[in-house]
């Protein structure tokens, strides 16, 4: 029998962190929605991918963590960080039907299932959610995200014909990415004829040119696995309502503020709609989203008026980019929107100083500015989904998670040297991935040699990559003359020191 159960494993996937996934992010999630969050103890994560979440998340010392992924790579890569980390986290390489049997797993409070419900079989599904039944606590959260129906709906056939034409017509010694460009300089040539599909499904034509840029591993896990499902709401309610879930909110924030994403006229028919999941699957059709990521709970508890602004209040946040390059505009679902400087600039600035405040200090500090306190939530979301904003761990959970941090972070520095993967590093604050290119790790490798001097870092950079016959690019072109390359390389280090090196000194990354 096949061990991959029809799922890509001879193409490993990409090295990616996911918000969803973060405890503090389905906090400020659930408690917006007025639902009480649980206390988080035990949690899991199946399918985690290269491992970088679960063991970013796993830093902290609160919680247990435990998850599997049946590609050994990705296991013997996700290991290999955990070893960095104090507290040893059980990372499997079983099959779903095999880890969710394992007798010694305790009962979670938060099950994670990022990018695996719309690629994995029937049967698997089945097993999950049996797992789900059986071993989330009441009051518990399940993070699940998945192609959208009514978005993929017309992509249906072109990926099955993509898929047939990659495991049938392609040489068997091709491989997994030739069989992949293969079919895409088919469906080009497909193009070429104007077959009526194509000509009556126009957007087609601009996903399938998106396609042909995109990573190749990437592509592999996204429209190459056997199994392939565009959920609809509905259908997923169905299945997850076996094990006593209800959908609560978006883990994006930004898709919780309808009014950003939706017309007047939409709004107003939604408001007619009393049936939770039918508000849902009518909102899909405003919509037209692509992806869903959102959180279910089994038996979830409203919180009271009082309770939820208390809740709201305790949040704690923190700048995790710089005032002056924070653009006042958000992408909703009808377009940019321009952001009020009157209400931002205000909470920017009292945040400016990069230390953590809570919610209530910032309706403290913006009291006469005519600021209500639902204002400044929706703002803190807004800024966490655009990751101007960091939500914040209690002091004593930080310090306690600090020695975790700063050994998985020395790790992901080294690696930088010889690869580029990997786009984030860890704070023990925020216990999120934070974005930090490679030069940008490599900057930060000679600075914990001792070199204090921007130019310093450029040239020990430019040492680094020059080392490995590799260039740097300014504008997508190669610089060829070592003095060019440093002086070029010097300016991103002065930049750095200037804007990034004091968040990251806040963020105790640094």
């Amino acid at each position: 029998m096949d061990w991959s159960s029809g799922y890509v494993s001879d193409v490993n996937y990409t090295h990616g962190y996911y918000a969803g996934l973060n405890p503090l992010n389905l906090n400020l999630a659930l408690i917006h929605a007025g639902i009480r969050p649980p206390i988080i103890k035990n949690a899991c994560e199946l399918g985690f991918g290269q491992g970088i979440s679960i063991n970013f998340h796993s830093a902290d010392n609160s919680i247990n963590w435990a998850g599997n992924d049946f590609n050994p790579a990705h296991v013997s890569f996700a290991k290999e960080l955990n070893s960095t980390i104090g507290n040893k986290t059980l990372l499997s390489d079983d099959d779903f039907e095999t880890f969710c049997k394992y007798p010694n797993l305790p009962n979670f409070d938060f099950i994670g299932l990022h990018g695996i419900w719309s690629w994995v079989s029937n049967s698997n599904k089945s097993i999950i959610i049996e797992f789900i039944k059986n071993k989330l606590n009441v009051g518990g959260v399940v993070y699940v995200s998945y192609n959208s129906q009514n978005a993929w709906a017309s992509m249906i056939p072109v990926r099955d014909l993509m898929t047939y034409y990659a495991n049938t017509m392609e040489p068997s010694g091709s491989g997994r990415i030739g069989g992949i460009n293969g079919a895409l300089k088919f469906i080009e040539k497909l193009n070429t004829v104007n077959p009526k599909f194509l000509e009556t499904n126009p957007i087609l034509k601009q996903r399938l040119k998106r396609i042909q840029g995109q990573n190749r591993e990437y592509l592999a896990h996204e429209y190459f696995n056997k199994d392939w499902e565009a959920v609809n709401f509905g259908k997923l309610n169905e299945s997850f309502s076996k094990a006593k879930l209800s959908y609560v909110a978006p883990s994006n924030h930004l898709n919780a503020i309808d009014k950003l994403n939706l017309t007047k006229k939409q709004l107003e028919l939604l408001a007619e709609i009393k049936d939770p999941v039918l508000y849902q699957i009518i909102k899909d059709f405003c919509v037209n989203a692509q992806f869903r990521s959102e959180y279910w709970v089994k038996g979830p508890r409203r919180l009271t008026s009082f309770d939820q602004i208390n809740e709201v209040r305790k949040i704690r946040v923190q700048l995790i980019e710089n005032p002056d390059q924070i653009i006042l505009k958000t992408q909703g679902d009808l377009g940019e929107i321009e952001l009020s400087e009157k209400i931002y600039n205000p909470i920017l600035n009292f945040l400016s100083d990069f230390k953590t405040k809570t919610i209530a200090e910032i309706e403290s500090n913006l009291k006469n500015k005519e600021i209500n306190i639902t204002l400044i939530l929706q703002s803190v979301m807004i800024l966490v989904s655009k990751r101007a904003l960091g939500l914040v761990q209690d002091e004593n959970v930080i310090n306690n998670n600090k020695s975790n941090t700063e050994n998985l972070n020395k790790y992901l520095i080294n690696h930088a040297f010889g690869s580029d993967e990997i786009h984030h590093l860890v704070s023990p604050r925020t216990i999120s991935g934070i974005v930090v290119g490679r030069i940008e790790k490599i900057f930060i490798a000679s600075m914990l040699q001792g070199k204090k001097h921007p130019k310093e870092w450029a040239t020990f950079a430019w040492e680094t990559i020059n080392s490995q016959g590799q260039r740097i690019l300014k504008n997508n072109e190669e610089i060829n003359d070592k003095i060019e390359s440093i002086n070029f390389l010097t300016e991103k280090a002065e930049e750095f020191d200037k804007k990034r090196v004091p968040i990251l000194k806040a963020l105790m990354v640094l």
